[in-house]
């Protein structure tokens, strides 16, 4: 990612939301980024999830992402978004659980294709929108 892309986007993110990073035996093992843009004050866009692999397959980011939507901040947030290439088995699983954890749609649409924004260098991104679901969701289906 070059200094010119984060930039960009801590400029366009004025409403931010950080998270505290969670350790494993004092190392830190899982990270999020995301912001809610704003022209859609509903939505909560995850732009990177990342966790150590000593920390995966044990719903980390998942948990992350429930974490972020329960901060007041997020209090009007009934939509996530985020993009993912075709070939990303772990997000697509990831997004997909949180879909159906709160019950509700995930849908995609290519939004920065291959051809088009990336001159060919990079896969075509889709934009993956989850919602709307209900805010009691987020606490009856988080505890499950």
């Amino acid at each position: 990612m070059t200094t010119q892309c984060i930039a960009i986007f801590c400029s366009a993110a004025t409403s931010q939301v950080p998270a505290p990073s969670p350790s494993l035996d004092g190392e830190v093992v899982g990270w999020i980024s995301g912001y809610i843009p704003p022209d859609h004050i509903d939505t909560l866009f995850v732009w990177q999830v990342c966790v150590s692999e000593k920390a995966r397959g044990r719903g980390l980011a998942r948990r992350l992402i429930t974490a972020v939507l329960a901060r007041n901040v997020c209090a009007d947030v009934t939509r996530i978004q985020s993009t993912i290439t075709k070939d990303n088995g772990a997000s697509w699983a990831l997004f997909g659980s949180i879909a159906e954890r709160l019950d509700t749609d995930l849908t995609r649409k290519a939004h920065f294709r291959r051809d088009d924004h990336f001159d060919g260098q990079h896969d075509t991104e889709f934009l993956v929108t989850i919602g709307p679901f209900e805010r009691e969701a987020l606490t009856i289906r988080s505890a499950a």
